[in-house]
């Protein structure tokens, strides 16, 4: 992984959506593709293996 693109991509990012994740923008797309319910069916089809690696900070953030 190139730090430096990472970066870079980070900073645009935040040009275009100052408050990063909840920018209202950002927080209305999050909302239309249901994070939760798409978390579920990966975790699902990846089977009981993938519980460990559960990301379940985002999804709880962004759920309403």
């Amino acid at each position: 992984m190139n730090i430096n693109k990472l970066k870079e991509a980070e900073k645009k990012f935040l040009e275009n959506y100052p408050g990063g994740f909840s920018h209202p923008v950002i927080v209305d797309l999050v909302k239309r593709h249901k994070p939760g319910k798409m978390t579920a069916l990966a975790l699902k089809l990846r089977g009981p293996s993938a519980n460990r690696h559960r990301l379940t900070s985002f999804t709880k953030d962004t759920e309403t």
